[in-house]
């Protein structure tokens, strides 16, 4: 059963976005969900949505999702992201990605093995750049992380 979540960060949620706005914004869209099981879908685009690392801490430690967060309500981008993922898994597994290494060249003699760049299915695809750049203003960043110290020798 699909919770959505609240501003005020309920402890029961499980999605960010109803059934029916899933099946407003495919229908909007012209596209047909082969998948009955629209509360599956919204399921594993949360599963994608809750393994980022957002800025900011959750509004309240018993809340059940990262969003709402201190200072920010559930984002329009955040709720959009959720609907493209669900499309998304209504075709493709969202949780499998492959890591498997494809052969570039090979030399025996000296044995020297070069691979092509490895892309997993879910992070090569066009659809999670899309969705990468709508979380981007709200993902935590190594870079912000980063501080000078000064060091002394004795």
């Amino acid at each position: 059963m699909i919770v959505t979540q609240t501003n005020d960060g309920l402890s029961t949620a499980n999605s960010y976005v109803t059934t029916a706005e899933l099946s407003a914004y495919a229908s909007q869209r012209g596209i047909v969900l082969n998948s009955a099981d629209l509360e599956s879908l919204l399921f594993k685009s949360m599963d994608v949505l809750e393994s980022k690392q957002y800025k900011s801490e959750p509004l309240n430690d018993t809340q059940s999702t990262l969003f709402p967060r201190m200072g920010v309500a559930i984002p329009r981008a955040i709720k959009q992201a959720q609907l493209m993922l669900a499309v998304a898994a209504d075709s493709q597994n969202l949780l499998s990605a492959t890591t498997e290494q494809i052969t570039k060249s090979e030399q025996v003699d000296v044995i020297k093995v070069e691979y092509f760049e490895a892309k997993d299915a879910a992070n090569g695809s066009p659809l999670l750049t899309l969705v990468n750049e709508l979380l981007a203003p709200y993902l935590a960043s190594t870079k912000q992380w980063a501080a000078n110290v000064r060091v002394y020798r004795g």
